[in-house]
């Protein structure tokens, strides 16, 4: 919690020295999450994992970004995401008894608060339109998440935002983007045959820009 205080204080602090040369959007989109190696075998599961697939996931965010110079900016925000996996398995109860076997399939979701910082620039701007590229360190925190994951991962996201102004200062953007994890996700696994879980994945936000 004091991280997250001194990171909004930090925030205000940017948008107060840059004298209002800076833009500011809220972006809501979805993404396709997966992840690098399978299977993930939790410890504390009663469950028999035969395949892990990726999913959609909601992301919400909002990105302050302070023009530093000519077409240079620093990006910090924060928001909120979902990750996780469609997963297809066999109650572990079950398992070596063919005629009750009960397989299932559901996804698995996972919260995370999330604090964006990094860089960006204005590839080109022609008449109302702008692309910036923009590349973020995303410190994750998990929101009641089971004992089997970390409360606090790092990942990294690569932004390239098509941005189209409007009159009075307002303006619409749409940002394709690829995140990937750069640590664990979850804790140390007892399973020797399990894997890590380190997702990526591609999305799209769409969001209103001022």
């Amino acid at each position: 919690m004091k991280t997250i205080t001194l990171f909004i204080l930090l925030l205000f602090s940017l948008e107060t020295y840059s004298q209002n040369k800076n833009k500011a959007s809220f972006n809501l989109g979805f993404a396709s999450m997966n992840f690098y190696d399978k299977l993930y075998l939790p410890d504390n599961s009663d469950q028999t994992p035969i395949s892990q697939t990726g999913g959609a996931f909601f992301d919400f965010n909002f990105i302050e970004q302070i023009e530093i110079c000519n077409r240079w900016y620093i990006d910090a925000g924060g928001g909120i995401s979902q990750k996780g996996w469609t997963e297809e398995g066999i109650p572990m109860s079950d398992c070596g008894n063919t005629e009750n076997d009960r397989h299932y399939k559901y996804q698995k979701s996972f919260a995370f608060i999330n604090m964006q910082l990094g860089l960006s620039y204005d590839l080109f701007k022609y008449k109302k339109l702008t692309l910036n590229l923009g590349q973020l360190i995303t410190p994750e925190f998990g929101i009641g998440n089971p004992e089997d994951y970390r409360e606090l991962v790092f990942s990294t996201r690569t932004n390239l935002s098509l941005q189209y102004n409007l009159p009075k200062n307002i303006g619409l953007q749409l940002t394709p983007f690829f995140e990937t994890a750069l640590s664990r996700y979850n804790k140390k696994t007892s399973n020797p045959k399990s894997s890590d879980w380190m997702p990526y994945g591609y999305g799209v936000t769409a969001g209103v820009l001022w």
